[in-house]
């Protein structure tokens, strides 16, 4: 209207409000000088998103024999070197019981307790232990420098924590649980252990030197990670999430509006969305529909399943990209993985019916495979009581589905929409990677302790990457499996681990510089064979230490014999250097130290009767591998060669990838099949001006070395930085070689 002056905006509750748990209505009234008014309403959600967890070590068993491991960490051991270290339940004066929790980078502490019981030795005061205290928070690696400490006992320069000398101990008293964020201090007032917790992303706990520790149990309260089903990241459509044991449930948010969920496929060809057994008979009108997404999060091609109005469940073609025309499909009907009919292909249009099911049916599995094909599953139980699976797979006849004049292999998403039905229950999704199945993958996971977490598996980017790890032990793993082949390759990225957000570093010259942040983790590589008896036995660990070198070595293998490593070679620029592993020690056969990991990898079963398994470590440029007996080497390539038993295996079947300490494991660039060994050289324009301005060498297998020379007869010298610009490719700036610029000759050594 017209009448002038400001207008005025109140809202109940006022903004800035706390909110409680639970939903809570907003109301807001604009009002002007006359008095007029106009208001409206919203709901604000608060939902619990924090989680306890318990991380327990030891049992709580009364100190019942034999002593059970008490683990401290690196930090721990090097603040107090010597080894004068004894485990839970361990009655042994004069000696440390040390305990260290690692958390993951990801986690966000919000409050934590410590439970343990713990008491002086049997007979009197054995190794003075009326002085014995126990300590919380580790600063310093060397000297120690804890944040919090008390006495056990009485009598001392400040107060214990028990009001008795600590001597003669028995029974299953003393003991304690105390608050990580309000510490007692001595004589008064309280510290806070959280913000060391966030920062340094573990605890360290000491107990001094003369008591037994019966167990030490640690709970925290994090944030909750964010919306995931089966390892996708998912974003909710009116819809909340809820957690089964094997399954999660999409339920509205409003009801009797559409309701769904869209999720990160990364670049994949395809995802199986299977689905809790649902009829939608009981519910009219109800409708499920599955949609893909492109790269800009635009949907691509839909599949309705609906109730129509005369009473029959329908299979509709929902939707299609605007700039898609002359679309064919070939219908394939599927009775138990069966073809019952299959229909030649016919022009389609958006909206068009596909097919119709009796509404007892039940929905069972919506999906895309291999970009081009919709695919739904219904549970029928026949008139004999019998119950089978009918599948209509929808294949679209073209490959381009979004008119941008290239073929559509994979999506970055897809979106489930349901309506008229009160929830969704969801099982893991079924996705799709370069023909490896994820639900497969997930399926022959390594999980690293039994009973543990399992870790989540995203498709990101053209990686697998799992994570957030076991939340007990700090370890992740992933197994993958695949087709018989005698060769395996994976390219840079496929050993990355590394944490959510990456960190900056600052030069001495003061200019930051965005890295990603590589963490102290022990990593372990495995090849199976098709023979479980050599499933764990070609394994390279490869742990950082203290001084960031990385050390090599090979767990668990002896002399030279059936089944176990033959050679270890280091190649280097001007030649090669044949090492061969000396008897095993404790920890396995140590191979040497080196300043980085290498890059990239491969591994090769020779003929069967042969029976040699070849693992090869490739750095892309020379390095200062330190040997294991001292001699130092430029390598620039590292090879194990491993003699399997008779009759072990005649392919490989699968891969292993385990690691401790780190944020998430990526998988990159994994191949496998024969090894195409070609080598091309062409011209390239990397300004886009039209005119060649490079020479492109690209090396097309996998592990090899990328060398040059000024003549064909050589010095043959690796080339710098060769995988950093392509995984096997490397670009030379013209101009050609005439009088100043020498000739160059390329080759890749195996």
């Amino acid at each position: 209207d017209n009448c002038p002056g400001p207008v005025t905006v109140t809202c109940t509750p006022p903004s800035g409000s706390f909110f409680p748990l639970g939903s809570t209505v907003v109301t807001c009234t604009a009002t002007d000088a006359c008095g007029n008014t106009s208001s409206c309403s919203f709901t604000v959600t608060i939902v619990n998103g924090a989680l306890w967890v318990t991380l327990p070590r030891g049992t709580p068993d009364c100190y019942v024999q034999p002593p059970e491991p008490a683990v401290p960490g690196p930090c721990l051991t090097g603040a107090y070197p010597g080894g004068f270290w004894k485990n839970f339940d361990d009655p042994t004066v004069n000696r440390w019981v040390g305990v260290t929790w690692n958390f993951p980078l990801s986690w966000n502490i919000l409050a934590a307790q410590l439970g343990t019981r713990l008491r002086p030795p049997v007979n009197g005061c054995a190794g003075i232990s009326d002085n014995d205290t126990i300590s919380l928070g580790l600063t310093s690696c060397g000297p120690p420098a804890w944040l919090w400490s008390r006495y056990l006992g009485s009598g001392n320069s400040s107060a214990g924590l028990f009001p008795f000398q600590w001597c003669s101990g028995s029974g299953c008293n003393h003991s304690l649980i105390l608050n990580l964020a309000a510490l007692p201090l001595a004589p008064s007032g309280t510290l806070s252990l959280l913000p060391h917790l966030n920062s340094a992303k573990r605890l360290d706990m000491f107990v001094q030197d003369d008591s037994t520790v019966d167990f030490a149990a640690l709970r925290v309260l994090r944030c909750l990670p964010w919306h995931q089903v089966g390892g996708l990241d998912t974003t909710l459509n009116n819809a909340r999430l809820i957690h089964a044991p094997q399954a999660w449930v999409l339920a509205p948010e409003q009801p009797g509006a559409p309701f769904g969920a869209d999720f990160a496929l990364g670049r994949t060809p395809g995802v199986l969305l299977p689905i809790e057994p649902l009829s939608l008979a009981g519910h009219p009108g109800a409708w499920l529909e599955f949609e893909t997404l492109n790269q800009e999060d635009a949907p691509g091609i839909g599949l309705r399943l609906e109730v129509g109005d005369d009473g029959v469940g329908r299979v509709i073609l929902s939707r299609l990209p605007a700039l898609v025309t002359n679309l064919q499909i070939e219908l394939r009907v599927e009775r138990d993985g069966l073809a019952l009919q299959e229909l030649p292909p016919k022009p389609v249009n958006a909206g068009d019916l596909l097919a119709t099911f009796d509404l007892a049916d039940q929905c069972t599995e919506l999906g895309v495979l291999d970009g081009a094909e919709l695919r739904s599953s219904m549970l029928s139980r026949e008139e004999d009581g019998s119950t089978h699976t009918y599948t209509l797979r929808a294949r679209l006849c073209c490959g381009d589905l979004d008119g941008d004049g290239r073929s559509d292999d994979a999506w970055s998403g897809a979106r489930l929409m349901a309506a008229g039905v009160p929830e969704l229950p969801l099982q893991t999704p079924g996705l799709q990677l370069r023909g490896i199945e994820k639900k497969d993958i997930r399926r022959g996971m390594v999980i690293a302790k039994p009973g543990s977490i399992t870790p989540h598996i995203l498709v990101q980017d053209d990686q697998i990457v799992a994570t957030p790890l076991d939340l007990e032990t700090g370890q992740a793993g992933l197994r993958l499996s695949f087709p018989p082949t005698t060769e395996l390759r994976w390219r840079p990225s496929f050993f990355d681990v590394f944490v959510e957000e990456p960190i900056w570093e600052f030069g001495t010259n003061g200019v930051a510089r965005k890295q990603k942040q590589w963490l102290p983790a022990n990593f372990r590589l495995r090849i199976d064979g098709l023979d479980e008896a050599i499933a764990r036995q070609a394994v390279t660990e490869f742990e950082q230490g203290t001084n960031g070198l990385w050390t090599l070595t090979l767990p668990e293998v002896g002399q030279p014999t059936e089944g176990q490593v033959q050679q270890v070679i280091l190649k280097g620029p001007a030649g090669q250097t044949a090492l061969s592993p000396q008897p095993a020690p404790a920890g396995g056969v140590l191979l040497g130290q080196c300043p980085e990991l290498p890059p990239t990898r491969a591994a090769r079963l020779s003929d069967p009767q042969e029976r040699l398994l070849t693992c090869r470590f490739v750095w892309p440029r020379p390095v200062l591998f330190q040997a294991a007996d001292g001699a130092s080497i430029q390598a620039i390539a590292l090879e194990i060669l491993w003699r399997l038993p008779e009759g072990a295996a005649d392919s490989l079947s699968g891969l292993g990838l385990e690691a401790t300490g780190a944020g998430a494991l990526a998988l990159g660039g994994l191949e496998f099949g024969p090894q195409d060994r070609g080598l091309r050289v062409s011209l390239g324009d990397d300004d886009g001006d039209g005119r060649p301005d490079v020479i492109q060498v690209q090396s097309d297998g996998v592990g090899g070395i990328l060398e040059e020379a000024p003549t064909p007869q050589g010095p043959w010298t690796p080339v710098l930085d060769q995988f950093e610009q392509g995984a096997g490719s490397y670009s030379i700036p013209l101009p050609l070689p005439g009088p100043d610029n020498p000739a160059r000759f390329f080759r890749v050594r195996y």
